[in-house]
């Protein structure tokens, strides 16, 4: 078993949305280094637990073997370009057109 799910009323829901409104702001005042690297580890166990991953990816979803797998390969993928950013000037950044 993965976990147990309680039923939440609407103060439950409500304490939640202020917790995570203020681990959000905690968040985002962390160094940008630091976030990349809660991001790259996120990516690292995903890899190191892909096995485990795909069996309960499979049996939640009724999903086929290649797809869990795509899934946590995309999913990875993400979290690797995530943490790339992190560490990026701000601005917006515009993609070069292809030299003619």
């Amino acid at each position: 078993m993965l976990t147990e799910v309680g039923i939440a009323d609407a103060d439950d829901v409500r304490e939640a949305a202020q917790a995570a409104a203020l681990a959000q702001k905690e968040w985002a005042g962390t160094p940008a280094d630091q976030r990349a690297a809660v991001l790259r580890r996120a990516a690292q166990l995903l890899e190191a637990h892909a096995e485990q991953l795909r069996v309960w990816i499979m049996r939640e979803t009724g999903a086929i073997a290649p797809k869990a797998d795509f899934e946590l390969h995309f999913v990875t993928s993400i979290l690797v370009e995530a943490a790339a950013i992190a560490t990026q000037p701000p601005g917006l950044m515009l993609p070069a057109a292809p030299s003619a």
